[in-house]
């Protein structure tokens, strides 16, 4: 146990915070369920989900913390209903078996009518047996009332000033008297109790799927050739252009046009990478030997386009710094360039390879260990050394939105003359009071270190 000093009086806090601990403990009832014995290949699939739920217990990362709210279910359902499936590890991942996972994992959502009806039967019998259609019906003309109580309302007070008046003096009482985060929370316990209960509702049994061996079927390699080396000719033209950008080691002093260079230009070059690669699933292995070598010098030649995105971005962290979302385009465009080399070697093999099995996996490892990350601290430190320079274009103000994660790197700063005294003193006094002022139970490894002094 430690004492943070959270509240007036300080409070105990374990190391680990509530949101972790739920999603452990919703994954262990899942194992438990079906008696599971954990394999290796499960631990491969498992750990990843694993990481991001131990990630709310390390870091802020307000805004990755969003990111993984959204990956966390979709992965759950996904990885849950792949390892019921019998022989999954002995499986051709092709696009129908993809299909049938995301159908599988959000069978849950049809279950939602019946689990509610189910909370609903379980309120009246612990009220005393009231009788549940009666809540129904009550429920029903609550929602009926709620938009045609509105409507009279507002009509009635534009004809009556004085009821008008009186309106307004309820409304603000109610609010006044409205416990909002409460309200937001019991709706959370709600939602949250209905979606569990129709998962364990609608994840019984195994999984069947039967494998479609004929699903892949050979394409026109003529077709296929010419679509393959024309855009291989479009991307060495592109690329004959780009290595001009490369041989220079500087970018416009106007920021705008150096935001229209680099920012708008990586993003583009990076949606057309996954175009690239959406072509490189169809054409693997589906023609003859000659469209084979043309799809090898095509996917390098991807490769390259997205490294020249990369040597833009590259420079532009250099000169205007490092943010949240340059960094997670540099991360993003180095897992690419990683499939882009399983690619090319995948292209090589005599065998063909289960590619989608390899990228699922490499996917959700990548994002986990980026969710573990201390990104705030990365960016903080990787712009105060970037500052250093004498031709720095960096505004180092722009850092005051990050959150309590810098904390103890901002006031080593502040002491070291890195950052402005006066334009961080407001900043520091404002997170000490909002993040080391919550509960306990809010408390994670990064609000432990910066918050015990």
């Amino acid at each position: 146990m430690l004492d943070l000093g959270f509240g007036k009086g300080g409070a105990s806090i374990s190391s680990i915070p509530n949101t972790s601990l739920f999603g452990a403990g919703f994954w262990v009832l899942l194992l438990l369920k079906d008696g599971a014995r954990l394999t290796k290949p499960d631990l491969i699939w498992l750990a990843p989900p694993w990481l991001i739920l131990l990630s709310f217990s390390l870091f802020e990362n307000p805004w990755l913390k969003t990111i993984s709210l959204l990956i966390l279910p979709i992965a759950t359902g996904f990885l849950y209903t792949f390892r019921r499936t019998p022989d999954c590890d002995a499986i051709y991942w092709r696009s129908g078996l993809i299909k049938h996972l995301l159908r599988n994992s959000l069978a849950p959502l049809s279950w939602a009518g019946r689990s509610t009806q189910t909370l609903l039967l379980l309120f009246s019998n612990l009220s005393g047996g009231a009788d549940n259609t009666l809540v129904r019906r009550i429920l029903i003309g609550l929602a009926i009332l709620m938009p045609l109580a509105i409507i009279v309302i507002v009509l009635l007070s534009s004809a009556d000033a004085q009821f008008l008046r009186f309106v307004d003096s309820m409304l603000a009482s109610i609010w006044e008297n409205l416990n909002l985060t409460i309200l937001f929370k019991l709706s959370c316990i709600v939602a949250t109790t209905v979606l569990i209960l129709a998962m364990i509702c609608a994840w019984q049994g195994t999984n069947e799927y039967e494998d479609d061996n004929n699903e892949h079927r050979k394409l026109d390699d003529v077709v296929a050739g010419v679509v393959i080396l024309g855009i291989l000719l479009i991307y060495m033209a592109f690329l004959y252009f780009q290595f001009q950008y490369m041989a220079v080691d500087q970018l416009p002093i106007d920021f705008s046009q150096t935001e229209k260079l680099v920012k708008s230009g990586f993003w583009q070059l990076f949606f057309l990478s996954i175009l690239n690669a959406i072509m490189f699933f169809f054409i693997y292995k589906n023609t003859a030997s000659y469209v084979q070598f043309l799809l090898r010098a095509f996917i390098l030649a991807s490769g390259l386009v997205l490294l020249s995105g990369c040597w833009r971005m590259g420079l532009y962290v250099y000169w205007y710094g490092l943010n949240y979302e340059k960094f997670f385009a540099s991360y993003t465009a180095i897992f690419s360039l990683f499939i882009f080399v399983y690619l090319v070697i995948a292209s090589f093999r005599v065998k063909r390879e289960n590619i989608y099995r390899f990228i699922a996996p490499s996917s959700l490892w990548f994002y986990s260990l980026a969710a573990v990350m201390p990104i705030e601290k990365i960016v903080f430190n990787t712009n105060i050394h970037l500052s250093q320079r004498s031709d720095s274009r960096i505004d180092l103000y722009h850092l005051t939105a990050l959150s309590v994660d810098v904390f103890s790197d901002v006031k080593v700063a502040v002491e070291n003359g890195d950052v402005d005294m006066y334009e961080w003193r407001g900043w520091l006094a404002n997170v000490h009071r909002r993040e080391c002022s919550g509960e306990w139970y809010e408390a994670n490894l990064s609000r432990v270190i910066n918050c015990k002094n």
